[in-house]
């Protein structure tokens, strides 16, 4: 025989628990939100000038790039055709110096 007499009085029971530990939450007992809770909080972060002189360096630099690839091209004397006068691996390599050093 179980403590409770029957599944009924075991699900009110539970019910009940439930119902007591819902209305205790700290949330039901602060109240509604109204949207003022933090209306004292000062801002962080990167001001909205520094924001927009980011964004502004980010399009140069993604402008600027195909620019500086394109003038890095030379003329191959054999075949007449554009190319990059330096090794692929030279570009991984200088990545992997860049990242060691900063």
């Amino acid at each position: 025989s179980s403590h409770f007499g029957s599944a009924s009085q075991a699900r009110l029971a539970a019910s009940s628990l439930l119902s007591s530990l819902h209305a205790s939450s700290p949330a039901m007992q602060a109240g509604q939100y109204t949207g003022n809770e933090f209306k004292d909080l000062k801002p962080s972060g990167p001001s909205s000038a520094a924001k927009a002189g980011l964004f502004c360096f980010f399009v140069l630099t993604r402008a600027l790039h195909p620019t500086i690839i394109d003038a890095s091209k030379t003329i191959n004397a054999e075949t007449g055709k554009r190319g990059i006068a330096y090794s692929n691996m030279s570009v991984v390599l200088g990545e992997c110096v860049f990242t060691l050093i900063a």
